[in-house]
């Protein structure tokens, strides 16, 4: 889930971060607590960095439904 060096714009403040469904879910559709808590992991570390992270999900009507 990161990219490589070579494609991480520098001098960037604001960062929007696109979660779809497959990535909050597990292979039989539950939500999954252990990829959320990765992708909360990622973005508190991008937060210490000073960087305003904006999440956009299209994830929210798969967890709401387990």
């Amino acid at each position: 889930m990161s990219l490589a060096s070579e494609h991480k714009p520098k001098n960037v403040r604001r960062i929007i971060i696109k979660v779809g469904t497959s990535m909050l879910t597990t292979a039989k559709g539950h939500f999954s607590l252990s990829a959320a808590g990765q992708l909360v992991d990622q973005i508190a570390r991008l937060r210490s960095k000073g960087k305003e992270c904006i999440v956009v999900s299209s994830g929210a009507i798969a967890c709401g439904m387990d």
